[in-house]
């Protein structure tokens, strides 16, 4: 239960900071536990990322004060961080779709985002299909790529690498290069982010960075879906369902593997996640 145990420090510590600020690394190094991993698992479960989260609740709780007493908008703008009214108003006017002239007097159109609590629950959905298969060691040949933690808070973040990367032509030259036709992305939370390698299986290991695939344990989730969506979908079965049955690595390598022939308008991509998980 390492994903609900996350969520729920998670939780509290947002809570707790709601008018403090404070960045992904700050809440990880408190946490002890990946930015990347904090991030995920409070997305999957909650359905909003981190910055989600605090804003709405920022908004709703500025929305009580102003309906609580008489205050003016710049004490309300400085309280909940904000530079001036005007900022203020905008902000809580497109959150709320009412200014906040009109929240007294229409109370009920306000958008509310109360403090989140975890609870346990059943469906007769199945968790998505895997397996558990050992890989030996496998050596790619590509680019490496570094990620901020702030830019996980991009619930795309791997679609549009690679869709950045396919527009500038390096993942078609690379696939012209493999030996099995597939483009391997691998992913590994660090310090302060991600890091990132995007490459192919080849013997012309001189022209392109090298990275390694770990040999290990991993379990194999096989999907079908659109490249914007599909690696969400099965990262939502896995933090919700999977990780009640298997004892997944939460801070080694990752990999994605995309057919070489992928397309971003396919909506039957087969695509593949492998997870390190332990031996017991």
């Amino acid at each position: 239960m390492q994903s609900i145990e996350v969520v729920q420090k998670s939780i509290v510590y947002l809570e707790d900071h709601l008018l403090t600020p404070f960045t992904l690394d700050d809440m990880s190094d408190y946490l002890e536990e990946s930015a990347f991993h904090i991030n995920q698992s409070f997305t999957m479960i909650t359905g909003m990322n981190i910055d989600e989260y605090v804003y709405s609740r920022k908004m709703t709780e500025a929305a009580k004060y102003l309906l609580n007493g008489n205050y003016r908008l710049v004490d309300v703008a400085e309280k909940y961080g904000f530079n001036n009214a005007h900022e203020f108003s905008t902000a809580f006017s497109e959150f709320h779709s009412i200014s906040p002239l009109q929240a007294r007097s229409n109370p009920e159109r306000l958008k509310m985002q109360e403090r989140i609590y975890l609870q346990l629950s059943v469906t007769q959905t199945p968790p998505m299909h895997y397996e558990i298969k050992p890989i030996d060691n496998i050596e790619i040949v590509g680019k490496s790529i570094r990620l901020s933690n702030e830019d996980l808070l991009n619930h795309f973040f791997i679609p549009d690498l690679i869709y950045n990367e396919n527009r500038d032509g390096l993942i078609d030259t690379l696939l012209k290069i493999s030996s099995d036709n597939k483009l391997y992305v691998t992913l590994q939370p660090v310090f302060n982010g991600v890091q990132l390698f995007l490459g192919v299986k080849s013997p012309r290991t001189y022209e392109y960075e090298t990275s390694f695939i770990h040999s290990m344990n991993y379990a194999i989730f096989y999907s079908r879906g659109n490249l914007d969506y599909i690696f969400n979908e099965m990262w939502h079965s896995i933090e919700r369902q999977v990780d009640l049955q298997i004892n997944y690595l939460r801070n080694e390598q990752y990999i994605y593997v995309f057919p070489g022939d992928y397309a971003f308008d396919n909506d039957l991509n087969k695509v593949e996640l492998l997870i390190p998980v332990s031996k017991a």
